[in-house]
């Protein structure tokens, strides 16, 4: 299981000292998609350029202009791009053929798929390398966790292909954990602690655990 760090900050700088605070207890630096909208793709390019060694998803999103877009992202830098799983089939099969002709990886944010055995089959038939199960905070009570849906997820998708994203906490990181997934994704446990190295430390020693 990999530590997948989402950087859902505003400023470039801001990302880069929190990357040198807590880089070495993480696997994947996400390029969240506040920081793209603020920073554009100079965010990917920096990251990147600062950590070579780790993994850089850059969380675009994408909706339509799957070629154009991601090929910008993964010319940047990016070894993971998102597209939406709502999107036409047409723009998520574009995104999985970009990401190979970079021999980078394609994942899809399935937030707000009702559907969820039916798509995610679709998407492994297109060639996804990647199906996240995503939760935003605003779609979540406090310490809730969509187990039915990930449940769902899991019963099609093999879990070295599925990421985690749920808004996750200290309290409920163990139930994400348990499943095992390939990625899951940790935001507020170390983004909002007053020491950040010390949350760093606690989530991983929380992820050691299950591994």
């Amino acid at each position: 299981m990999k530590i997948q760090l989402a950087l859902d900050l505003s400023t470039i700088t801001a990302a880069l000292k929190l990357l040198e605070e807590v880089h070495e207890y993480i696997d994947i630096a996400e390029v969240g998609s506040p920081l793209i909208a603020c920073e554009g793709f100079h965010a990917i390019r920096a990251i990147k350029e600062h950590y070579p060694d780790l993994t850089v998803l850059a969380d675009c999103k994408i909706v339509d202009g799957a070629s154009f877009i991601g090929g910008m992202a993964y010319d940047a830098g990016a070894d993971i791009v998102t597209v939406m799983a709502f999107a036409n089939d047409y723009t998520i099969l574009q995104h999985a053929i970009t990401a190979h002709r970079y021999g980078k990886l394609a994942e899809v944010d399935m937030m707000e798929i009702e559907n969820i055995k039916q798509r995610s089959q679709e998407l492994l038939d297109m060639g996804i390398d990647i199906i996240g199960m995503h939760a935003s905070a605003e779609a979540l009570r406090p310490n809730e966790v969509h187990i039915n849906r990930i449940k769902q997820m899991l019963s099609v998708v093999p879990s070295e292909k599925a990421c985690i994203a749920n808004s996750l906490t200290f309290e409920t990181m163990e139930q994400i954990l348990v499943f095992k997934p390939g990625i899951v994704v940790i935001s507020g446990p170390i983004l909002q602690a007053k020491d950040k190295v010390v949350a760093a430390k606690r989530v991983k020693a929380i992820f050691d655990k299950y591994r």
